[in-house]
Protein backbone atom coordinates (compact mmCIF):
# COMPACT_ATOMS: atom_id res chain seq x y z
CA UNK A 1 0.00 0.00 0.00
CA UNK A 2 0.95 3.65 -0.33
CA UNK A 3 1.10 6.43 2.22
CA UNK A 4 1.76 10.18 1.94
CA UNK A 5 4.40 12.13 3.83
CA UNK A 6 4.24 15.67 5.17
CA UNK A 7 6.32 16.78 2.14
CA UNK A 8 3.78 15.70 -0.48
CA UNK A 9 5.50 12.46 -1.46
CA UNK A 10 3.57 9.23 -1.82
CA UNK A 11 5.64 6.18 -0.89
CA UNK A 12 4.82 2.70 -2.12
CA UNK A 13 5.55 -0.30 0.02
CA UNK A 14 8.40 -2.67 -0.79
CA UNK A 15 7.23 -4.88 -3.60
CA UNK A 16 7.37 -8.66 -3.22
CA UNK A 17 9.92 -8.68 -6.07
CA UNK A 18 12.42 -6.90 -3.82
CA UNK A 19 12.16 -3.65 -5.77
CA UNK A 20 13.03 -0.58 -3.68
CA UNK A 21 10.34 1.87 -2.54
CA UNK A 22 9.39 4.58 -5.04
CA UNK A 23 8.35 8.12 -4.13
CA UNK A 24 5.93 9.95 -6.39
CA UNK A 25 5.86 13.76 -6.49
CA UNK A 26 3.72 15.70 -8.94
CA UNK A 27 2.92 12.46 -10.72
CA UNK A 28 6.56 11.54 -11.37
CA UNK A 29 8.70 8.84 -9.76
CA UNK A 30 11.52 10.24 -7.60
CA UNK A 31 14.55 8.09 -6.62
CA UNK A 32 14.71 7.20 -2.95
CA UNK A 33 17.50 6.55 -0.48
CA UNK A 34 16.27 4.29 2.27
CA UNK A 35 12.89 5.70 3.16
CA UNK A 36 13.73 9.30 2.14
CA UNK A 37 13.04 10.72 -1.31
CA UNK A 38 16.08 12.04 -3.17
CA UNK A 39 15.17 15.37 -4.75
CA UNK A 40 17.82 17.48 -6.55
CA UNK A 41 18.51 20.97 -5.19
CA UNK A 42 16.93 23.80 -7.17
CA UNK A 43 20.37 25.17 -8.07
CA UNK A 44 20.84 22.06 -10.21
CA UNK A 45 17.78 22.73 -12.37
CA UNK A 46 18.78 22.70 -16.02
CA UNK A 47 22.09 20.90 -15.50
CA UNK A 48 20.67 17.89 -17.32
CA UNK A 49 20.64 19.89 -20.57
CA UNK A 50 23.59 20.12 -22.98
CA UNK A 51 26.35 22.56 -22.11
CA UNK A 52 28.21 24.86 -24.44
CA UNK A 53 31.10 22.37 -24.28
CA UNK A 54 29.02 19.38 -25.31
CA UNK A 55 27.50 21.46 -28.13
CA UNK A 56 30.96 22.55 -29.33
CA UNK A 57 32.27 18.98 -29.16
CA UNK A 58 29.34 17.64 -31.18
CA UNK A 59 29.73 20.42 -33.75
CA UNK A 60 33.47 19.74 -33.98
CA UNK A 61 32.86 16.05 -34.65
CA UNK A 62 30.17 16.88 -37.21
CA UNK A 63 32.31 19.40 -39.12
CA UNK A 64 35.77 17.92 -38.55
CA UNK A 65 36.89 21.07 -36.69
CA UNK A 66 39.61 21.11 -34.05
CA UNK A 67 38.15 21.95 -30.64
CA UNK A 68 40.53 24.28 -28.81
CA UNK A 69 37.95 25.21 -26.19
CA UNK A 70 38.50 22.58 -23.54
CA UNK A 71 42.24 22.29 -23.25
CA UNK A 72 42.97 18.68 -24.19
CA UNK A 73 46.60 18.92 -25.31
CA UNK A 74 48.01 15.94 -27.17
CA UNK A 75 51.62 16.58 -26.16
CA UNK A 76 53.64 16.16 -23.00
CA UNK A 77 54.44 19.26 -20.94
CA UNK A 78 58.02 20.57 -21.04
CA UNK A 79 60.36 18.82 -18.63
CA UNK A 80 60.79 21.94 -16.44
CA UNK A 81 57.01 21.89 -15.81
CA UNK A 82 57.13 18.21 -14.83
CA UNK A 83 60.14 18.87 -12.57
CA UNK A 84 58.45 21.83 -10.82
CA UNK A 85 55.20 19.90 -10.37
CA UNK A 86 57.15 17.02 -8.83
CA UNK A 87 59.02 19.42 -6.53
CA UNK A 88 55.77 21.12 -5.45
CA UNK A 89 54.15 17.77 -4.65
CA UNK A 90 57.22 16.62 -2.74
CA UNK A 91 57.21 19.91 -0.78
CA UNK A 92 53.62 19.29 0.33
CA UNK A 93 51.62 21.40 -2.14
CA UNK A 94 48.91 18.84 -2.84
CA UNK A 95 45.78 20.14 -1.14
CA UNK A 96 42.90 22.16 -2.54
CA UNK A 97 43.19 25.90 -2.14
CA UNK A 98 40.52 28.59 -2.00
CA UNK A 99 38.33 28.66 -5.14
CA UNK A 100 39.60 32.09 -6.22
CA UNK A 101 43.26 31.05 -6.19
CA UNK A 102 46.16 30.26 -3.91
CA UNK A 103 46.85 33.15 -1.50
CA UNK A 104 50.52 33.45 -2.50
CA UNK A 105 49.59 33.69 -6.18
CA UNK A 106 46.84 36.29 -5.77
CA UNK A 107 49.14 38.36 -3.49
CA UNK A 108 51.78 38.50 -6.24
CA UNK A 109 49.16 39.34 -8.85
CA UNK A 110 47.63 42.04 -6.64
CA UNK A 111 51.05 43.67 -6.17
CA UNK A 112 51.77 43.54 -9.90
CA UNK A 113 48.40 44.90 -11.00
CA UNK A 114 48.33 47.51 -8.23
CA UNK A 115 51.42 49.05 -9.86
CA UNK A 116 49.94 48.65 -13.34
CA UNK A 117 46.58 50.20 -12.41
CA UNK A 118 48.06 52.87 -10.13
CA UNK A 119 45.88 51.90 -7.17
CA UNK A 120 46.05 49.26 -4.45
CA UNK A 121 44.23 45.99 -5.06
CA UNK A 122 43.09 43.72 -2.25
CA UNK A 123 44.32 40.25 -3.16
CA UNK A 124 41.55 38.39 -1.34
CA UNK A 125 38.60 40.41 -2.63
CA UNK A 126 39.69 41.88 -5.98
CA UNK A 127 41.91 39.20 -7.54
CA UNK A 128 40.82 35.74 -8.63
CA UNK A 129 42.59 33.02 -10.56
CA UNK A 130 40.67 30.13 -12.06
CA UNK A 131 41.30 27.03 -14.11
CA UNK A 132 39.01 28.35 -16.84
CA UNK A 133 36.18 30.59 -17.90
CA UNK A 134 33.44 28.33 -16.51
CA UNK A 135 34.94 28.45 -13.01
CA UNK A 136 35.31 32.23 -13.30
CA UNK A 137 31.64 32.54 -14.18
CA UNK A 138 30.64 30.40 -11.18
CA UNK A 139 32.73 32.64 -8.88
CA UNK A 140 30.97 35.81 -10.01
Amino acid sequence: GAHSSAHGFRMTALEPTGAPPVAVQNGAAVPTVGSLASVPARRLEGTDRPTVWSEFAALGVKTGAVNLGQGFPDWAPPQFVVDEAHRALTDGFHQYTRPAGHPNLVEVLAARYSRHLGRPLDAMSEVATTVGASQALYLT
